[in-house]
Formats: C-alpha cells, sequence, structure tokens
C-alpha cells in the first residue's frame, strides 16, 4: 500500500486529500501545517509527500528543510496558474520530483503519483568507483508507454553504481528520462497532439490507441542509448517519427506554458538535467547530467 502524507489547507471533493483517499490501494493523512508535517514525517513512514503551493506560501524553507531532513522522500507540488511559477521552478529546484497544476488536477494527479511511485528505486547497488570506466546500454522500445518503467529502475541502478548522484537526483534524472522517452513514443513515433489532452476528454487516448495499431506508427521504435562513465552519463533518446521545429518549442518557463502538457515536461527536463539538447531535425534528444562537486 502506498501512503502519502498532503499538506493543503482544506479538504473537499476533489482536493488532493480527497483523489488521493479514494485511490485503491492508497491510503493518506492530511495536515494543513507545514510545521505539523515534519513532525509527522518524523515518526511515521510515508511513501510520497503532496504539497500544495498554498499552505507553503508563506514557508520559504520548508522544502530545503524536508530535502535535509528527508531526502529520499519523493515530493510532488501543486501549484497555481501564473503566480506559482516561480514557487515551482524554486521547489524543482530544491528537490521536489515533480509537479501537478491544479487546474488539471483531477485528471493528472493519481496518473502522476502512479508513475512517481512506479519509478523510484528501492534496491541498493554498490558503487564500483574508477574501477569500471564506460558501460553502454541500447534499449529499444515499442510503443507502449509501459514498457519505460523497467528501464528507468534500470537506469537508476547504473547512476548509483557510477556514483552520478544521489537517490533523489536519480529519481529526479528518471522523471525527465521518463519525460523525454514518452515524448518519443506518443508525440514522435505515433504523432499523437499533446493539444488533444486540453480538450478534457479521452481524446487523447483514443488517439494513441489507434495509432499504436495501425501503419506506418505501430512498426515504429524509440530508442535509448545510455552512456555511464563515473560521475556523468549520458542519454540519447530517438524515435522514428517525421521530428519538429526545436526552435518552435514554446518557452517552458512562461507561467502560460507551465501547465501545458509540452511546457511541463521540458521545463522538468531542463531543470533535472546539466543539458538537453535536439538534433536539427527534432527527433533525437540528448541529456546530460554531471555529478555535483
Amino acid at each position: 500500500m502506498t501512503t502519502a502524507l498532503v499538506v493543503e489547507k482544506q479538504s473537499k471533493p476533489g482536493s488532493v486529500y480527497d483523489l488521493v483517499v479514494k485511490h485503491d490501494g492508497w491510503s493518506a493523512e492530511r495536515t494543513c501545517d507545514p510545521a505539523a508535517a515534519l513532525d509527522r514525517l518524523g515518526s511515521a513512514h510515508f511513501e510520497l509527500l503532496v504539497a500544495d503551493s498554498e499552505a507553503l506560501r508563506e514557508h520559504d524553507d520548508w522544502l530545503s528543510t524536508v530535502r535535509d531532513r528527508f531526502p529520499d522522500l519523493p515530493v510532488v507540488i501543486v501549484t497555481s496558474r501564473g503566480r506559482d511559477h516561480e514557487q515551482t521552478v524554486k521547489a524543482l529546484m530544491l528537490g521536489a520530483a515533480t509537479f501537478v497544476p491544479r487546474d488539471h488536477l483531477a485528471r493528472d494527479l493519481v496518473a502522476t503519483i502512479e508513475r512517481i511511485v512506479a519509478i523510484c528505486c528501492p534496491d541498493e547497488t554498490p558503487p564500483v568507483g574508477e574501477v569500471l570506466t564506460e558501460t553502454v546500454h541500447r534499449y529499444v522500445l515499442p510503443n507502449d508507454r509501459q514498457a519505460v518503467t523497467p528501464v528507468l529502475r534500470h537506469v537508476q541502478g547504473e547512476l548509483e553504481r557510477f556514483d552520478v548522484c544521489n537517490k533523489p537526483d536519480r529519481l529526479r534524472v528518471a522523471v525527465a528520462l521518463e519525460e523525454a522517452m514518452i515524448n518519443a513514443i506518443v508525440h514522435g513515433n505515433l504523432d499523437v497532439s499533446s493539444k488533444l489532452r486540453e480538450q478534457g476528454d479521452d481524446a487523447f487516448e483514443k488517439a494513441i490507441a489507434m495509432k499504436r495499431a495501425t501503419s506506418p506508427y505501430r512498426e515504429r521504435r524509440a530508442s535509448l542509448v545510455a552512456t555511464f562513465h563515473p560521475g556523468h552519463a549520458t542519454f540519447v533518446i530517438t524515435d522514428e517519427g517525421t521530428g519538429f521545429d526545436p526552435g518552435g518549442i514554446p518557452d517552458p518557463t512562461d507561467p502560460e506554458n507551465l501547465i501545458k502538457p509540452y511546457g511541463r515536461g521540458l521545463l522538468l527536463m531542463r531543470t533535472f538535467m546539466n543539458t538537453v539538447d535536439y538534433n536539427a531535425t527534432g527527433n533525437e534528444v540528448t541529456l546530460v547530467k554531471r555529478r555535483s562537486n
């Protein structure tokens, strides 16, 4: 069972707490007081922390304290449009694993938590120090988003083995890679527009199902080449779609783009990785993660 601690001002139908406790196999506790949340985290075990930015507005150092005292605890931030933009970016820089816009809470919160729980890697892999100087893994993925999770778990093990980053940062690297790999599958290979998600119905999922069963989309594959060295790793993700103009990507730091699927994903990638570069065709992206000094 997944147990979450929820920090939000009030609980009502459609609130964070309400959505979490209604999910089968999940349980949650709720508090409106960030200080009380710290006390509770110190006295009980939780797999996840979900915090509403409204409840944190006058507690600037709270997330830093969470990171210092509970570094392995995944944190999901719920944000508002526009005015929370700077706070969202700051939260990601301080260690939050991802965020969910309040405008899309009912649509995205449960799916986001499921993804974070799925890719968390509890197993510890002994580091190899400087003895092993390079490992290259090549993954070829079908157009199935479920195929991404085991790859991310394997990648996190290698990040630990090569001492690239600590456990919280390994999760954030996995979040960034998940965004890039799902983009390659859904938007690259299957050519399904993220704008369909904004319609508020099941048009997005229907389009994915249709394309997965239709040529030439169903024959396409996405690939990940992951190269690990002591202290740094490079990830090259390629799809077999027609590509796009990387120069036309909307600015992910624009508050208006923060709640949009493409803005959210690119912001996570650029925040959690040291570099993110697309090729001229737009069907390949290279992400680099280096150990912090």
